[in-house]
Formats: C-alpha cells, structure tokens, sequence
C-alpha cells in the first residue's frame, strides 16, 4: 500500500517538475530571443555610426569658413536627433515586447503549477494516516494567497510597462517639438544673416 501511495504521490510531482522545467525553457528562450534583437539593433547603429563619423570627418576637414562649420552642423544635428528618437523608440519596443512576453508565459505556466501544486496537496492530504488536516489546510492556503499575490504582480507590472510607454512616447513629442523649434530658430537666424 505504500508503495501505491508514493506513486500516486510521484506522478503530480513528477508533473509539477515538468512544468517547472518548461517554465524555465520558456523564460530562458523569450529572454535570449530579445537579447538578440537588442544586439542585433545596437551593432546596426554601431556600424551606421562609424560609417557616418567617418563621413562627417571628411566634411569636417573640408570646411573653409566659420559659417560653413554651423550650416554643417545644423544640418548634421536633425538626422542624429531623429536617429537618437528612432533608436529609443526601438530600444522601448524590444523591452516591452520582452516585458509582455515573459508575462504572458509567466502566466500560463503558473497556472499550471498552481494546479500541480494542489493535486500534490491533495493527494497527500487523501493518503496521509489520520495525519495532520490542518497543515494540508494552512498549505491550500498559502497557495491560493501566493497565487493572487502572483495575479497582483502580473497585473502592477503590466500597468508599470504601460505607463513607462506612455512616458516615453510623451517625452518623444516633446523632444521632438523642442528640435522643430530650435530647427526653426536656427533657419530664422540665417535667413536673418543672409538679408543683412
């Protein structure tokens, strides 16, 4: 009869360490899927980066007047503000794609370690000799409360990624407004120098 007992016993354990190990594979897979695209993203501005100083050093030693040095400045500042822009907006996208993919694999196998968790319990509390109810009781219990300690989390990251991306994308127009002000400022000043 004990030996009926442990293998009724080893099969929900044996399941519950499956889905660990599989909720471990995910995460690991999610994780390293996302580091790539920000490596990939970070050695193609790296590379556009080299390329680009590589020209403006060559129009650097080119210039032959103070004023060719601000019009080569002003019209190299807009492209790099725009890339700075579209470079953090990606770097944003990545990490909330990352954000919501472990999430959503969180999610799924909690589930379901929740479950393996309880039929452990319950087969243990169903096959245990006149044994301790209450302490299978008090186990339920910290199951279910760390299961909606979970649902809390979940749902307090998500609102946190949320807002991180509303934030950004205020700053973005904000950043961008101040540079369309500051282009047309400077376009204004040389206008102005240009009739004088």
């Amino acid at each position: 009869m004990a030996s009926s007992t442990q293998n009724q016993l080893t099969s929900p354990a044996q399941k519950h360490i499956e889905t660990q190990q599989a909720l471990w594979t995910d995460l690991s897979n999610k994780t390293l899927e996302n580091v790539m695209k920000l490596l990939d993203l970070n050695m193609t501005a790296i590379k556009e980066s080299l390329g680009e100083s590589a020209a403006a050093t060559q129009q650097l030693l080119s210039i032959k007047s103070p004023q060719e040095l601000f019009s080569l400045s002003t019209a190299q500042a807009k492209p790099n503000i725009g890339k700075v822009l579209d470079y953090g907006r990606q770097v944003v996208g990545i990490a909330s794609n990352i954000q919501a993919e472990l999430n959503n694999v969180v999610q799924a196998q909690i589930h379901e370690a929740t479950r393996s968790v309880s039929t452990i319990v319950d087969e243990a509390s169903r096959h245990s000799s006149g044994g301790p109810d209450g302490l299978f009781a008090v186990m339920k219990s910290a199951i279910d409360k760390s299961n909606g300690g979970y649902e809390q989390w979940a749902k307090t990251s998500k609102q946190v990624a949320e807002a991180m991306g509303a934030s950004l994308s205020s700053a973005t127009r904000q950043f961008t407004a101040g540079a369309s002000t500051t282009k047309k400022a400077s376009s204004q000043s040389r206008q102005t120098e240009a009739e004088e």
